[in-house]
């Protein structure tokens, strides 16, 4: 089954707990033959990143052109779009980044209602990056 949404996670480190104590950090770094790699200065732009690549907006404009499968998503097609560079005294930029802490939150919980809503504000949010309003960012994800 080819891929037909972009899903991007961010990957920071990782300590496993085992009797006596935890692990040192590692980086956990799945290895698939279609998973693409994106490195960042800090974890808050990372973050930034991660939820403008999961928002609707630009599942839609992949799914515009892109037939769903291995390069659906590829970084060729990632290159198509304008993503504002990350800027921490944006208080856009943050509150992206925040709501993208959340979702990862959310999903390693397992808290799937939740991440749904906070999904919401996701898009809500990124629409703002391209001046999209709420009325447009509903016709263009339905």
């Amino acid at each position: 089954m080819g891929a037909s949404e972009m899903r991007a996670a961010v990957l920071s480190t990782y300590s496993f707990s085992v009797k006596g104590g935890l692990t040192s950090p590692k980086c956990v770094i799945p290895a698939t033959g279609t998973t693409s790699y994106a490195s960042f200065l800090s974890e808050d732009e990372a973050y930034y990143f991660c939820a403008v690549l999961n928002s609707s907006l630009v599942n839609a404009y992949i799914k515009s052109f892109s037939s769903a499968g291995r390069g659906f998503g590829a970084p060729s097609i990632v290159s198509k779009f304008n993503i504002p560079l990350f800027d921490p005294k944006l208080e856009l930029h943050l509150k992206i980044c925040d709501l993208s802490k959340s979702c990862h939150k959310f999903a390693a919980e397992g808290k799937k209602e939740i991440l749904h809503k906070k999904e919401k504000e996701v898009d809500i949010y990124t629409a703002k990056l391209w001046n999209i309003s709420e009325q447009e960012l509903n016709e263009i994800i339905i």
